[in-house]
This record gives C-alpha cells, structure tokens and sequence, in this order.
C-alpha cells in the first residue's frame, strides 16, 4: 500500500514537470529531459512550437518502477516525512516540481559553450553535415540544438573524450558516401567488406556523444567481462556506429588517427561470445575484427561513452 501511494506520488510530480514544461516552452531550450517529453520544431519564423510527446503511461513500467526505486532510496531513515509532505503540502510539491525543472536545466549547455570548453574535441553540427553530406530535417536539427552534458563534465572530458553530434547514418552509408569523396583509401581498410551483419546497416540514434579518445584505464590484457567490470557508472560500451561515426569525423577535422595500434572491443556482437573490435587505425585503413569475448590479448582494450543521463 505504501509503495503504491509513493509511486502515484511520484507519476503525478511527473506530469507536473511535464506540465510546468509546456506551459514555459524556453525552458525546453536548455532542458534535455524535456525533449523526451515534448517534440520541439521551428516554425516559419523561427519560433517554436510545443507538442505533447510521450506521457508516463507511454513509458515502460520497469523504467518507471527503477526510477521509483532510486526515488525512493535516497531520503534514507526520513522517506516517511518526504512522503507526507508530498501528499499533504502542494507547496512542497511544487517546490521540488520547480527544483527539478531548474536542477536540470542546469544539466545542458550550448554549442557555444561546449566548442569553447572541447576546443579542437569538440565536432560541429555544421562540420560533420558537411564531411558526410547530411541534409538533416527542423527535428533533428531542434533535438541537436542543446548539449545534453553537465559543464563540469564537458571540462573534466576536454582533453580525453570527443563531442560529437551523431545523425543517424550507418557504416555502410559512411562507406558509401566517403567511397564517392575518395576517402576509401584511408578510412576504411579492406576487412570491413566481409562484415554484413546488421550492425553494418544500423543507422542509429541521434544524439550528442562522448567518445573516450583511448582505451578505458586498464582495460587491455582482459576478458570482454573484465572490460565491462571498469565501465564506471556514467560509462556504457558504444555501438559500431556510433566509433567508426566520429572516429572518421574527428580524423577528417584533425587529420588524427585514434587507436593507430589497437583494438578496441564494442557493443556489437557478431554471435554470442563475440563482440566487435575497431581500431589499427593506420595508412591501410579503419580496420574491424571480431574478438572472442574470453580472450586476453595486449592489444585488445575497451571502448567507451558517457552517457548524458548520468
């Protein structure tokens, strides 16, 4: 009974941020979470207009019942008071509404601020629709337009991380397209023709991207398990798509190659027990091996992103 009155508690501040969100459209601007809850797109006159995107009932019941989880551990010894006070202050309601609203417009810069802060890591969204000849839509221009990171983040990744904004394009478009600019010679090396699987063809999600420049600390000389055992808690493993994406970006910007001696496992699989490795990123190309999840090889590291929720 307790845990079913807090959960409903906590839907309903929820929809209030939701709510409070729509009814102050710049707040959007510089608020990442609010673009999961409102699809946001310039009008004519370069105003923009709100509407309802997904509500809480759209949203998986394990994703709510976690948040709920986490929600719910942090008061400790006192999450008795917290739940009184949300059941029978609507001030105090309101008032964490509004501390959650300002805390995470706290959460995002601008493109101004990161390109400051990345310096020469830091990859336009002007820059990378030139070198792949993307032609992106008000949407995925209005779903770039804010940096879903922290600006203490941003400084702490400045000199090992890259900011890119990734479109959705796959390996196989990036192929294609640089094939057709002449770039083949020296972006993609000849191992990447006997891979078709899908994770070739997937063009995956738009977004802004921290990619680690090296290896995490540590990671070389371990199993695929051991790798993922030093992901810290806003580090995740990044998609095939998501490297060969801004590692081509970043050398076609700066004319430096990442991980020129080794390899560096990723999220795709090519089977149960193997994963994907990118790197040997030299004169022959961009290469790609797969790798046997149990192996321990010098040469083998671990790739890695952070992730903007965290």
């Amino acid at each position: 009974m307790f845990e079913t009155r807090f959960l409903g508690r906590f839907i309903r501040l929820r929809n209030l941020v939701s709510t409070e969100t729509r009814r102050n459209p710049e707040i959007v601007c510089s608020n990442p979470v609010a673009l999961e809850i409102i699809l946001k797109r310039p009008t004519e006159n370069g105003r923009m207009i709100m509407s309802t995107g997904k509500s809480w009932k759209d949203l998986p019941a394990g994703v709510v019942n976690a948040a709920f989880q986490r929600l719910l551990g942090r008061p400790g010894g006192s999450v008795g008071e917290v739940v009184d006070c949300i059941n029978t202050d609507p001030r105090y309601l309101m008032s964490v509404v509004q501390f959650m609203i300002n805390d995470i417009c706290r959460l995002s810069v601008s493109q101004e601020q990161a390109c400051l802060i990345m310096g020469k890591n830091y990859l336009s969204v002007d820059r990378v629709v030139e070198l792949f000849g993307i032609k992106p839509t008000k949407k995925q221009l209005a779903l770039l337009e804010v940096v879903p990171f922290a600006e203490a983040t941003l400084r702490a990744c400045k000199d090992t991380h890259i900011l890119a904004p990734v479109f959705p394009l796959s390996i196989s478009d990036i192929i294609e397209y640089t094939n057709e600019v002449q770039f083949q010679y020296y972006c993609f090396s000849n191992d990447w023709c006997h891979y078709k699987g899908n994770f070739t063809k997937d063009k995956g999600k738009i977004g802004w991207y921290l990619l680690r420049k090296e290896p995490i600390n540590g990671s070389m000389n371990k199993t695929w398990c051991g790798q993922n055992e030093l992901l810290s808690g806003d580090e995740e493993s990044p998609t095939a798509q998501v490297m060969v994406y801004i590692i081509i970006a970043y050398f076609l910007t700066t004319e430096e190659t990442l991980f020129k001696y080794i390899w560096v496992r990723c999220a795709d699989r090519k089977e149960d027990n193997i994963h994907y490795a990118i790197g040997r990123f030299n004169e022959l190309g961009l290469g790609i091996i797969s790798s046997l999840d149990c192996a321990r090889e010098s040469w083998y590291g671990m790739a890695s992103i952070i992730n903007p929720k965290h």
